[in-house]
Order: C-alpha cells, then structure tokens, then sequence
C-alpha cells in the first residue's frame, strides 16, 4: 500500500512538473512556432497524457471527466479522413473543386488523392491540435481538487508577469511588432489576455494581504503589457472582456466587499500610465477613427477567402492548407503573400468545411455555455471567481481571434486548452470542494485489462513521439542546408554540393511529404549542373553523369514538389526555369502560366516571366 502510495505521488509530481515546464517553456522561443520549440511542447503534451493516463488506470475503478470530449475527437477523424487518399471517383463526387484543381495543376496522373491539397501542413496542424487535446484532457481528469488548480494557475500567472515583464523592457528599447518572446504584438496581447483575469480572481479569493498586493500588481503590470504590445485587437477585446468580467461579478458577489481589490488595480495602472505616459499606451488608436481604412486590407483578406469558401464549402481544402491556395483568389494589388485571413474562425472555415466546421463550433459553444451555466449554480468563491476569470479569458481571445490570427501560436492555443480544462473543473466544483459524480463516467476495469489500454496507448504516443522527432529532424536539416553557404573552389565546391544533396536526401526520407525538401534537393543539382566554370570537375567525378542528366534528376524532383503541393506557384515556376534550360519552350510556358493562374497579383513573377520571355 506504501509502495502505491509513493507511485501515485510521484506521478502526481511528474504531471505537475511536465505542465508547469510546457506553461513556462510554450511562449519562450516565439510561442514556439519553430519546428523545434513546437516539437518539444508536443512531446511534452503526450508525455502529459501518459503520466495522466497511467495515474487514472492504475486505479481499481476510472473516473473519466465528461467535456464533450467525442466532439473533439470527431473533428481529429474528419481531419484524418482529409488526410487519407480517397478513390478518385469518390473524390470527384464529394469535392468537385479539389479534382479540378489537381487536373489543372498536378504532372502526375492522380489516381487515389486527398481532401487536403497539401497534407503535410494538414499532418503539421493535426500534431498541434492533437497535442491541445493531450493536454485538454489530462488537465480535465487529473485537477480534481482546488489545490491543484491553484498550483497549475500560479505557474500561469508567474509566466504571464515575467513574460510581461520582459516585453515592456524590451519595447522600451527596442520599439518593433514583436513584443516579448513573440515574434508579433497580437500573439502576446491574446496570451496576457488569457491570463489577467485569472489573477485577478486570485488576488480576490486569497486572503493574505501580501499576496493580494503582489498579485494586484502583477495584474497591473500585465495590462500595462497589452497596451504597451500596440495591439488594437487586443487593447479593446480585452476592455471589453474586462467589461463583462466586472458585470458577471456583480451579479455574484457584491462590489463592495471586493473594492479595495479593484482601488489598487486602478491605482497601479495609474502610476504605470504616469511613469510610461498616456502616448506610448495609447498608440495605433488613432488609427480605429477611419476603421475601413485600419482594416481595409483584412476586409480584402475575409472577402478573398469568403470566395475560397464557395468553391469549398462542405469539406475545405484541408486542414491548415489556407496559405497553399488563397493566392490564387486574391484580388489586392498589395505585393504581400497571405498567409492568415486575419479571421481565425473564416480561416477555418475555408480549410475543414462546413463539416469540421460545425463539430469545432459546436464544441466551443457548448463548453461555453455548460461552464457559465455552471457558474450560475456556484457559491463558494474559489469556484465562482476562477469559473469567471477562465470564461472571461476564454471569451476575450475568442473575440481576438476574429481580428487575427492569435490561435495558429502554439503556445495560445496550448493555454487556451489548459484554461479551458480548468474552466470546466472549476464550474464543477461543488460546495465540499470536490467534483461531483454528475461530471464523471465511472469505469470498473479487470486489471489486465487496464494494463492493456495502457499499453495501447503507451504504443500510440510512442509512434506520435517518433513522427515528432522525425519531422523536427528533417526540418533541422533542411534550415542547416539553407543556410549553408556554398562557396569553395573546383572540387571543393562539388564536394560541399555532394553533402548537401545528401542531407537533404536523408531529410526527405525523414518527410517525405514535405515540397519543400523535394525543391531544394532539386535546387541544388539545377544550380550546380548550370555552374559553366565547373565543367570539367564535374565531368571528372563519379555519381552526377552528364550535364543533361543531373537537369533530368532536378525536373524528376521538381515534379514531386507539384503533386504533393500542386498550388504552389513557386514550385511551377522553378520547374518553368528548368525546362527552358532544356530548351522545352511549350513545357516552359505552361508551367509559367499555372504560375500566373496560382498567384495572378504577384508583380514578381509576372515582372519575372517577361524578362525570360525577352532573353
């Protein structure tokens, strides 16, 4: 019984070290958007997951957390079902528009083809929101008490104030869109937004005046960070959360008993503004008097994307595709690629159809309203103040991302999903402090039977892991060969060219669904075949044959590139190059012109094509 014991808070200790370290780490490297950030917060999040799932089925009876969990996991299996070839006829039936647009675009014959028109990114995001689940689920079955809610939500808070911290330092030298550790003002101001009102909630529910005081200040200093970021989106998603939150207050508790709480908040943010100054917080702002012109452009950007919409509209194009296809529908001269429609729930839209759509709406709408309809039934301040501060936060990023795109950051959207299985466990929480058995599917396993769901799941995380590991790997080199530089002399040269052929070889074998390591093994042996002064080394050397064949090998991988990523105009026109070194001019010119039918307002391929067409 000791030795159970002992096991048992050993692995609470591993749950609440791994979510305290992903809470810390997630915003450290640009919300960890890079490869390599993101793939340790994903490992993270599965690690999370075992630790959790171990704890519940080493129990002789499961208590399972209900959060319409099965939405969730209906929308992952539509995501797949994107992902997987489908029969060509069938696809043809249920999406018209994407077997048009493989016809057009793809070299290939078709055959079996996917929803998603590029699936590695749909692979990409699918990892991201499978990690969000992890963690979903395992704050959802193990933050069964008050205590360790507290614990999780101090860490929150300790990362949102030093994260603040440190972006107001930094603007206040270097005044740039970036703010803190994000590499834009939007990312940041959404996850501050998140967390200001979970402070303020804890300086109200805490009883030690110290620690009122520390955490009133704390709160102060991160609102001061989001207006300092520059973000208009945020500053008035945020007032207008803070709006609410004061609202639904007083329909709980009386104001008065609380004042003193909100005189210090005020008084903090006016000694801040003083210090700082009312311009530099209020910057941008003036901007909002001709609102059509402040956001002009992401009105193009909704309207471009509303049009995608028509020809896609009840299963997209795939999960996280939005950049592959939206320049095709872009109709602003302005010399800028879209990536994002500055209008997350448009954006989605766009890539998982009306299906996925509805199952992702309809998940978030009903945890919002189960949580406030919960809150409504509580009493004890713990339960009704985090219940309050969660919503609010929830609410005032879901606002947010109706102005950009603040939920693609992983690091957002990890803590949106935190926030949220601590939303539902607090609005859970009943009078004696613990969760009630309405919230809770009980399960009596076999303990065989519990060590083969373990091991099940042990297998599955372990194959995810590896997939993680191999993409982060295959990334990592192919950043290493971009940035290598190819300088040398004779054989010298030829020889630097070999290794990076190689390590992009061994990176495609890591992904290989990955266009862009097929491009640029294809670049390397276009630009070293075209290099005149290296001839005769070449002729010399063994393993690149002629001249005429190395130009063969790099159409070979060019034609990869365009059918895993066939609306890529990029990937048209570097094949267009080459077949007008092989002197194919009619082959040239139909690459050129899919170039200018995927991406008809960019000026650069346009300017492009007829300096060629002049040569």
């Amino acid at each position: 019984m000791l030795r159970n014991l002992s096991c048992r808070a050993v692995n609470s200790l591993l749950i609440e070290l791994s979510l305290g370290l992903l809470i810390l780490f997630s915003p450290l490297i640009y919300g960890s958007v890079p490869m390599l950030p993101l793939s340790i917060v994903e490992s993270l999040a599965f690690i999370i997951l075992l630790l959790v799932v171990s704890k519940l089925f080493f129990e002789s009876e499961v208590c399972l957390f209900k959060a319409f969990i099965l939405l969730l996991v209906a929308l992952l299996f539509f995501i797949i079902f994107q992902i997987i070839n489908l029969p060509e006829n069938f696809l043809a039936f249920i999406s018209p528009a994407t077997i048009s647009l493989y016809k057009d675009f793809r070299i290939s014959h078709m055959g079996n083809s996917s929803l998603s028109i590029y699936p590695e990114m749909s692979v990409h995001l699918l990892l991201q929101l499978l990690a969000c689940m992890a963690v979903f689920w395992g704050v959802l079955n193990y933050v069964d008490t008050e205590q360790k809610s507290k614990r999780i939500i101090a860490v929150i808070i300790i990362a949102g104030f030093f994260y603040s911290i440190y972006g107001i330092i930094s603007k206040i030298y270097l005044p740039t869109a970036a703010f803190s550790t994000f590499a834009n003002r939007n990312h940041f101001s959404a996850y501050a937004q998140m967390i200001v009102p979970l402070v303020i909630a804890f300086a109200l529910i805490i009883r030690s005046r110290i620690k009122r005081v520390l955490l009133v200040f704390a709160a102060a200093v991160m609102i001061l960070a989001i207006f300092y970021s520059w973000s208009r989106a945020g500053r008035i998603c945020f007032v207008a959360s803070m709006i609410i939150f004061f609202i639904l207050f007083r329909i709980k508790k009386p104001i008065g008993k609380f004042g003193l709480t909100f005189l210090a908040l005020s008084f903090f943010l006016v000694i801040f503004a003083g210090i700082i100054g009312l311009f530099p917080l209020l910057n941008r702002f003036d901007t909002l008097n001709s609102p059509l012109k402040a956001y002009g452009d992401r009105l193009t950007f909704i309207t471009d994307t509303l049009t995608l919409i028509k020809d896609f509209p009840v299963f997209g194009t795939g999960f996280g595709t939005y950049a592959e296809i939206i320049q095709k529908y872009k109709t602003s001269a302005i010399q800028v690629s879209y990536v994002f429609s500055h209008n997350e729930p448009i954006q989605l839209l766009a890539e998982i159809g009306i299906v996925g759509f509805l199952l992702s709406a309809f998940f978030l709408f009903s945890s919002f309203i189960r949580i406030f309809v919960l809150w409504f039934k509580r009493k004890n301040d713990f339960a009704v103040f985090v219940t309050l501060a969660c919503f609010v936060g929830l609410f005032s990023v879901s606002m947010h991302s109706f102005f950009d795109f603040v939920l693609h950051v992983p690091a957002n959207s990890i803590l949106f999903f935190i926030i949220l299985g601590l939303a539902f466990r607090a609005a859970s929480t009943s009078v004696n402090k613990s969760t009630g058995d309405e919230f809770c599917i009980k399960l009596v396993l076999p303990k065989s039977l519990r060590f083969i769901v373990i091991g099940l799941i042990l297998v599955v995380l372990v194959l995810l892991e590896s997939l993680i590991f191999s993409r982060c790997r295959a990334q990592l080199i192919f950043e290493g060969e971009s940035k290598r530089a190819m300088n040398g002399l004779g054989v010298e040269t030829i020889l630097i060219y070999k290794k990076a052929i190689k390590n992009m070889d061994k990176a495609i074998s890591l992904n290989p669904l990955n266009s862009l390591y097929q491009v640029k093994r294809a670049d390397l042996i276009a630009d070293l075949s075209a290099k005149d002064n290296l001839k005769t080394e070449l002729g010399a050397l063994d393993g690149f044959g002629s001249r005429q064949d190395m130009f063969l090998v790099a159409e070979r991988f060019y034609k990869r590139a365009i059918d895993l990523n066939p609306t890529k105009a990029d990937n048209h026109l570097r094949l267009g190059w080459l077949y007008r070194v092989l002197e194919e001019s009619v082959l040239a010119q139909d690459e050129f012109q899919k170039a200018l039918l995927l991406d008809p307002q960019n000026m650069a391929i346009k300017r492009y094509i007829d300096r060629l067409s002049k040569e």
